[in-house]
């Protein structure tokens, strides 16, 4: 399963608002933002996952 970079860098802007770093999770994730912003790019679930992961300790859940 794949997702799409830019539904990937959503969720990174998403997390960055709540707290997580967005330069760690780009880390994670291997790619620019304007790797990421681009219409054909896709992600396999496991690096979705592991940015997902990676984001989970430093968010601020309500």
């Amino acid at each position: 399963m794949t997702f799409s970079g830019r539904f990937l860098l959503n969720m990174i802007h998403f997390a960055a608002r709540q707290g997580a770093s967005a330069a760690d999770l780009l880390a994670v994730a291997g790619h620019t933002q304007e790797d990421l912003i681009e219409e054909k790019l896709r992600v396999e679930a496991s690096v979705y996952n592991a940015v997902l992961e990676a984001a989970l300790p430093s968010i601020a859940l309500l």
